[in-house]
């Protein structure tokens, strides 16, 4: 079935995102404009629960999936996919420390330390859990005295990132409401990875975070949206779960791949 080529794609994306490809050649803002304070989004928020509905065309082929997230903080997530009729297709477990992947259409489980070489062979996706959680919740992947301004303009501020292993960070900012609209990734040698917007924003503590997330995927020719039907915050919400590996999966240690 080829609903299995895209389970790996679609698990990565969702640990939960990232975005215009515009944002690489923004001119700088005229000198004598006043430069907004960039604080962190969503400081307060440190757990959350989603209920997410999975919209995929990839390759010209189109799924639906339903996702249970659980985060705490900006490491560790829970995750389970489910396919049609409630089905379980796969579920994913990450912190600090671990990573572990089953991906039940394959019968296969992956399992090893979460770097980003382990989490690219596990499901193709070329981006840490760090960075896609933080994503997910608002927030950006890296504190923000690290970006510098780009441009403010009518109430939206851009931003950059170049980390030293040259891979290149950009976001929009809305500095009215305070909230990312939108994220791109370059990877080294100007390689577009994820683009991805983000809409509908509802209030989550202190903050906002989105619950329309629209990714698009060229390395895989692919686009995803996914719908937050409803989530719960901070202590109202459910800490990430490990969950039990089935005696008859094939066992993947990625760190001895």
């Amino acid at each position: 079935m080829k609903v299995k080529r895209y389970l790996k794609i679609i698990i990565g994306v969702m640990i939960i995102t990232i975005v215009i490809s515009s944002c690489s050649s923004i001119k700088s803002g005229e000198k004598g404009t006043a430069t907004p304070v960039l604080k962190e989004l969503n400081s307060s928020l440190y757990r959350l629960n989603a209920d997410c509905l999975i919209n995929t065309n990839m390759n010209g082929q189109s799924f639906s999936f339903n996702a249970r997230l659980n985060i705490a903080g900006t490491d560790t997530v829970s995750m389970v996919v489910s396919g049609p009729f409630g089905i379980t297709v796969g579920r994913l477990y990450a912190d600090l420390n671990y990573f572990r992947f089953h991906n039940v259409m394959e019968n296969t489980v992956y399992e090893g330390t979460p770097s980003q070489e382990n989490i690219k062979r596990a499901t193709n996706m070329s981006i840490s859990i760090r960075d896609l959680l933080a994503l997910f919740q608002g927030k950006t992947p890296f504190v923000i005295k690290e970006y510098s301004l780009v441009e403010e303009k009518n109430e939206t501020a851009i931003i950059k990132r170049v980390d030293k292993s040259n891979f290149g960070d950009f976001g929009v900012l809305d500095i009215k409401d305070y909230k990312l609209l939108q994220y791109q990734r370059k990877d080294s040698g100007d390689i577009l990875m994820l683009n991805s917007s983000f809409d509908r924003f509802k209030a989550a503590g202190s903050g906002q975070i989105p619950t329309s997330l629209n990714f698009l995927m060229p390395l895989v020719d692919g686009r995803m949206i996914i719908e937050i039907e409803n989530f719960k915050i901070n202590d109202k919400a459910a800490p990430p779960e490990k969950f039990a590996i089935p005696s008859s999966v094939k066992i993947i240690n990625l760190d001895n791949y």
